[in-house]
């Protein structure tokens, strides 16, 4: 590996040690009052630091040895697309959910006590998180009451989590719950798959917070689900990863974004949070819209598809609704820059997706008396208020979410999804330096236009999200459903890499890479406080 190259990973590892390990820096906003006085407008708080070598172990050893166990997968899986490209890679992309599943629960390890035990339950059950499995314990006992209802609670104007959101979090909770009093064998496995330390963690709090009863079996059971179901969701956004990435590029470059995926710090900041669930749907959609512009006889099919993991997605956050933007972009490149060949499957699909979605509204109408839209338009409007009654300074936030984005994402991540704007105006195109390499960049040369429009729909979709100021504070966590996107645009760096250097070379660059982005996530959880209990 070159120098260049050595010194920027090593760059970035110092940047994120000053900027997230030392508490001199202030992650977030402060202003000033009229009087002079300071107050911070929003902030991330920070674990405490490693007190001494027995607790630099005891928060790191599962750390490592997890991180060492994806660097192994990811190299095997590397070698075998790059030296036996048509043999299947099965085997190493469900090493590679394992892997993955591994790291995210091991890096949970390193934060401070008592939040790595607390996190993985208390997030999801205490009411100032979100409050959507409290509600779903102790209050709906009516699922049809409580939609019936639910347009007239958000026509009240709670600006938080409760009045920014549709109803599908809440009903989640519930599923989760009755699922486990009702099939004892998920309620079991639950159990089982859940650590002593975090069960014990939670009852104590609970017995000394005293906010209601205690939970049954079956209700501490569904939380146990919920958290799993949340880590589940999280892994699995790999499936629709690897199946974009794979129309974009080359294998080994699919493979190279893959592998990254886990290791960025916001999705292990931010578990078991809702907010990890939606990159898998954010990606779901996108897939779904790649596939059915690609001809008018998918595009009706897929349409009804998307239309309704898209009412789903809706339900449970409006987070997805960039995605909806970024795919309109994405499908008006496309029909400009062939009308007659992409025009007829953008319409289709378009109109597939509308009826499909509007059936799906006058349905839930129908049986729940819940109209989605109303709904939705509450949400909107209460999301709007929260800048009114929480001060936020737009141009000190247009500054700093483009950098906490970066922190979210890892610096390498961010800096190589910077670095291939450029090329998605070029036509130019690199051959590849190992002549095997030419048939499989064959295959993929005819999808050069739908690189880049996907990648033109995903940076401007979020530059108006950016502008926009939607998110003045959280950025890190609210954005968490566009992280994948920022490893598709990179993707176009590595694929410039991959295409233009030889394998071994490819090989030592990717493990590196690896390896930093691996550390910064590391660094991030261990001292990054996303939750304040």
């Amino acid at each position: 590996m070159n120098k260049r190259i050595t010194t920027q990973l090593i760059l970035a590892i110092a940047i994120t040690l000053v900027v997230v390990a030392l508490p001199y820096v202030t992650l977030g906003v402060i202003s000033a009052k009229p009087d002079g006085t300071s107050f911070v407008e929003w902030a991330w708080a920070r674990h405490a630091t490693f007190s001494d070598i027995a607790d630099f172990l005891d928060r790191t050893f599962w750390p490592f040895f997890a991180a060492g166990c994806l660097v192994l997968v990811a190299r095997f899986g590397l070698q075998r697309i790059q030296y036996a490209p048509r043999k299947s890679t099965a085997l190493a992309f469900v090493l590679l959910l394992i892997a993955a599943a591994h790291w995210m629960v091991a890096i949970q390890q390193s934060a401070a006590s008592p939040h790595k035990e607390l996190k993985p339950l208390w997030v999801l059950y205490d009411p100032a998180a979100s409050g959507y499995f409290y509600e779903a314990a102790f209050d709906i006992h009516d699922t049809k009451e409580f939609l019936s209802t639910y347009e007239a609670r958000m026509a009240e104007g709670d600006v938080l989590h409760v009045g920014t959101h549709p109803p599908g979090m809440f009903l989640l909770a519930k599923a989760c719950i009755e699922t486990c009093r009702c099939y004892p064998t998920v309620q079991s496995l639950a159990d089982a798959l859940t650590f002593d330390s975090t069960i014990e963690a939670f009852q104590y709090i609970e017995q000394n917070a005293r906010l209601n009863r205690s939970l049954t079996s079956s209700e501490i059971a569904g939380l146990k689900l919920l958290s799993l179901l949340t880590l589940t969701m999280s892994v699995l956004t790999l499936l629709p990863l690897c199946m974009i990435a794979k129309r974009m590029f080359v294998p080994s470059t699919a493979w190279i974004v893959c592998c990254l995926w886990p290791t960025i710090p916001a999705i292990s900041v931010f578990y078991p949070k809702s907010d990890v669930i939606f990159p898998s749907l954010s990606l779901l959609l996108i897939l779904l819209a790649m596939i059915g512009a690609e001809s008018a006889k998918k595009a009706a099919i897929i349409g009804v598809v998307a239309g309704a993991v898209l009412m789903l997605s809706s339900c449970l956050s409006l987070a997805i609704l960039p995605t909806v933007a970024a795919i309109g972009i994405f499908l008006i490149c496309q029909t400009l820059k062939a009308p007659r060949r992409n025009g007829v499957p953008a319409a289709t699909l378009t109109a597939s997706v509308t009826v499909t979605c509007a059936l799906l509204v006058v349905a839930i109408q129908a049986a729940f008396d819940c109209n989605l839209i109303n709904v939705f338009q509450h949400n909107l409007t209460n999301h709007s208020g929260f800048y009114q009654q929480f001060q936020r300074t737009y141009w000190k936030w247009l500054l700093v979410n483009p950098m906490e984005l970066a922190f979210a994402v890892g610096l390498p991540v961010m800096a190589l999804a910077v670095a291939s704007f450029p090329a998605l105006f070029s036509r130019r195109r690199q051959d590849p330096v190992d002549k095997d390499q030419h048939a499989t960049l064959n295959r993929v040369e005819h999808s050069d236009d739908t690189v880049r429009s996907l990648s033109i729909a995903l940076i401007v979709t979020i530059l108006l999200l950016w502008l926009s100021g939607k998110n003045n504070g959280e950025a890190a966590r609210l954005w968490c459903f566009m992280t994948p996107w920022l490893l598709l645009l990179a993707g176009n760096c590595l694929q410039r890499i991959a295409t233009s250097h030889t394998p071994t070379q490819v090989s030592t660059q990717f493990k590196w890479l690896l390896v930093t982005q691996l550390l910064l996530s590391l660094i991030t959880v261990a001292r990054v406080n996303g939750f304040s209990f």
